[in-house]
């Protein structure tokens, strides 16, 4: 009896610790800049952050250049020392641009802080830095830009070698080393993302038989495999009488959902109107059939037009940015989140939301990029106290979904499933993921019970 009061006594005691964590848990702005650079025409952008909050990545103006727009320098934000390096491994020539950062199982070994982009050359080509490998371009004989990495060293990007962009993937598959280029469309097209743990699924824009931009969801087999990808068009709204374009712009770590933009005409009186919207999209990853389609209307007004940027895995929370025109009537951005309650989508303003940390003055443009958790928003603004843009990270605070049991995030409840929740069990904390199946901070029976009784779901 004396050891069974005691288990229970320690069970309260790492709950209450739980919970007392949660409630000291704040949400926490980081403005990142060159602290060697004063100068308020020193600009930073931020377009990626690492799943786990620590890395940020982006490009910046800075006076190593004389502050000359065309010559931009990457940059790699470290929040757990607060540095804010232009010169890793070598990769600071000028021109280089970072794009997206990840932990990658690539050709120089697992979990190696990897980074794409634009490297300068005759022609800007792609370019691809590791922690363990260093900077190199991805391919000389390429033109054009890497948008986006997979967790298994493929990237997706364009190449604009020839007379039209053309949506493409480089990188490595088994067996290693060595980088490989894949054209997944011969037309007029663009590869902006690529599902981090599923690299078969790429999604961007490629010319319709109309000749609009129709946002696209690529299929393929392998970066060395010759075999054709699989292209479908992913539809706009039915009550719509014509696309003027639309884009896919980012896609959850499994690839089955898709975030975009598109804008488009609708017959209203009697007359055509335009109109526009926020698109996701969701699928199996498989079959073209099973796509479905949910919009978010905006305006299509400049001054009062949303546009979404990254969406978090769960496919809840969508980030972006929305324009109002500001004092002297210009088109002015401010940081946006879109959130959905119940059956509804929520919009917010970050600057309202979070206004108790920008007291200063200091406003948040763009949020370009979220963590697959949601919890982590980079993008950049304007520092009031710098009098200067700045890229941002946002620390929104833990963050948890209830799910069904499908850990992974896959679309079914298996062994993989279950085998995550077994590895975890024990574990207490804010940030575990989903083995925390049920949200209660930590990894226990009541997890366990969920994908058990839900196993073999899909």
């Amino acid at each position: 009896m004396m050891r069974n009061a005691n288990i229970r006594l320690m069970s309260l005691s790492v709950v209450v610790a739980s919970a007392l964590w949660y409630a000291n848990a704040q949400p926490t702005l980081y403005w990142i800049y060159d602290p060697d650079d004063p100068d308020t025409q020193h600009r930073v952008w931020g377009y990626s952050v690492t799943k786990d909050g620590r890395y940020v990545v982006g490009s910046c103006i800075t006076g190593w250049e004389n502050y000359d727009p065309d010559r931009k320098y990457p940059f790699l934000w470290d929040r757990q020392n607060q540095s804010f390096n232009i010169s890793f491994a070598n990769c600071n020539t000028v021109g280089v641009e970072a794009r997206d950062v990840a932990y990658v199982n690539g050709d120089y070994g697992p979990n190696d802080l990897t980074i794409v982009g634009r490297y300068p050359s005759a022609a800007s080509t792609p370019f691809v830095w590791s922690q363990n490998g260093g900077c190199h371009p991805v391919n000389f004989a390429n033109i054009g830009f890497a948008y986006s990495l997979s967790e298994d060293y493929l990237f997706a990007g364009v190449d604009r070698s020839g007379p039209n962009p053309l949506a493409v993937i480089w990188g490595s598959s088994y067996p290693r080393p060595g980088l490989y280029r894949k054209v997944l469309q011969t037309g007029p097209s663009e590869a902006l993302a690529i599902a981090k743990q599923n690299s078969s699924i790429v999604v961007g824009w490629a010319r319709n038989a109309a000749g609009r931009n129709q946002a696209v969801v690529w299929k393929h087999t392998g970066v060395r495999d010759p075999s054709p990808a699989q292209q479908y068009f992913l539809p706009y709204p039915s009550d719509w009488s014509s696309l003027t374009g639309s884009a896919a712009v980012a896609i959850s770590s499994n690839g089955r959902i898709i975030l975009g933009n598109g804008s488009g005409q609708i017959i209203r009186d009697e007359a055509i109107a335009p109109v526009a919207a926020i698109f996701i999209w969701r699928w199996d990853g498989a079959n073209s059939g099973t796509i479905t389609l949910e919009e978010i209307p905006t305006s299509t007004v400049i001054f009062d037009a949303s546009t979404a940027l990254a969406i978090s895995d769960d496919g809840r929370t969508i980030v972006g940015y929305r324009n109002y025109p500001d004092t002297t009537r210009q088109v002015s951005p401010r940081a946006a989140r879109w959130r959905k309650t119940g059956s509804r989508w929520v919009y917010e303003d970050l600057n309202q939301t979070y206004s108790n940390l920008l007291r200063d003055g200091s406003v948040l443009r763009v949020a370009q990029a979220i963590s697959p958790d949601g919890r982590y928003i980079v993008g950049w603004g304007d520092n009031a106290i710098r009098r200067r843009q700045e890229a941002f990270l946002l620390d929104t605070g833990p963050s948890c979904t209830v799910h069904n049991g499908d850990v992974n995030n896959d679309g079914c409840i298996s062994d993989a499933d279950l085998l995550q929740v077994l590895f975890a069990f024990g574990s207490t904390g804010s940030n575990l993921g989903r083995v925390d199946v049920n949200c209660d901070g930590t990894v226990d029976d009541a997890d366990l019970i969920v994908v058990l009784l839900n196993f073999g779901r899909c």
